[in-house]
């Protein structure tokens, strides 16, 4: 609405200066500062409009059709990138060796949930520019194309936000998932905020962790036997996400976890994530319990646990929730608990 109005203000002014009716003032009088706020109202009533992510992702790079109309706008769209919000697209359907013909704008490298990317799809054009590329979001990833990717990213993206990986298991191309190699994104990722992964290894994600101090979101989901991490490697990642607020870790199946007769005592001193809200686990209750006793979350509001087996012995989870319930008195009003295994569905503690 502000847009519109300025715009409006704007074409009264014009009109009156010319002597013009409102009605018959054309877009090519408008001074550039008018005109950057129309183009800047049509992509937020575009990204408005569209409320699903495949059609707000198509949106996202129409700005395009802007820049092809005349010089002027071209001049007038590429002279405020940041504020039009501008961002280079990469995926199914585009060229990526195109990309050196745009100004060095921030590159996105995703696909979505029904548009796969091509088995020749060529990452390393894709990421020529490391230092540009804010988002890696690829689902669906056969074995040789997760390959690929993973060489072509070992190496620093000082920009990336936002990392998302899924590995295809029902792909008929694809064998085992490799593991990404100890120097992806050349072991650090100091403003990543959000990272996923699916069904892939990465026994190096521990080290990577202790960059990745601006995380906020961590999703290890599906973890096969070869993406095995002891709780306490993990654990030793944590302690420096002080802004992580969600936190999924996953496991494939019960084989995920090897025995645990030689563990090392727990730790006297734990380590607390001071912004943790939200809590989900998948696979043996073993892991869990070594990995909440050495954990505190003050400001957690629900967790959610499935468990592979049978029967259950949680004490070490019965005196985490405990602990963040009492920490929880002056911040919330419940603490919401899900723990579903074979021989009872839920229970909530209020």
């Amino acid at each position: 609405m502000y847009y519109m109005c300025r715009v409006l203000a704007q074409a009264t002014n014009l009109a009156t200066n010319v002597g013009l009716n409102v009605g018959r003032v054309t877009i090519n009088i408008l001074p550039d500062d008018v005109l950057l706020h129309v183009f800047r109202f049509d992509r937020l009533s575009y990204l408005d409009r569209w409320k699903d992510d495949v059609n707000r992702w198509r949106r996202s790079w129409e700005w395009y059709r802007l820049v092809h109309v005349c010089r002027r706008w071209r001049s007038v769209v590429f002279s405020w990138p940041n504020f039009l919000d501008l961002k280079l697209v990469c995926g199914p359907g585009t060229h990526v060796e195109h990309t050196g013909i745009w100004p060095p704008l921030p590159i996105i490298i995703r696909n979505m949930v029904n548009w796969h990317m091509p088995n020749n799809y060529d990452f390393d054009a894709a990421i020529v520019h490391p230092n540009r590329v804010c988002e890696v979001n690829l689902l669906h990833l056969t074995s040789l194309q997760l390959q690929r990717l993973a060489s072509a990213m070992e190496r620093q993206f000082p920009a990336l936000i936002h990392l998302k990986l899924d590995f295809d298991l029902d792909s008929d191309n694809s064998g085992p998932a490799p593991a990404l190699p100890d120097g992806f994104l050349g072991g650090s990722a100091p403003r990543l905020r959000t990272l996923g992964l699916q069904s892939i290894p990465f026994p190096a994600l521990p080290k990577l962790l202790l960059s990745a101090t601006e995380l906020v979101r961590l999703t290890l989901w599906n973890i096969p036997l070869s993406g095995y991490m002891p709780p306490e490697a993990i654990v030793t990642g944590l302690a420096v996400l002080a802004n992580l607020k969600c936190l999924t870790i996953g496991f494939r199946s019960p084989l995920s976890f090897p025995y645990l007769e030689s563990r090392l005592p727990l730790p006297q001193i734990r380590t607390v994530l001071p912004a943790l809200t939200r809590f989900k686990f998948q696979g043996i209750s073993e892991y869990l319990e070594v990995l909440v006793a050495q954990i505190d979350a003050p400001l957690l509001e629900s967790i959610h646990c499935t468990f592979f087996q049978h029967q259950l012995d949680i004490p070490q989870l019965t005196q985490f929730m405990e602990r963040t319930m009492l920490e929880c008195e002056m911040n919330y009003d419940f603490l919401l608990v899900h723990v579903i295994g074979t021989r009872f569905e839920s229970f909530d503690i209020g």
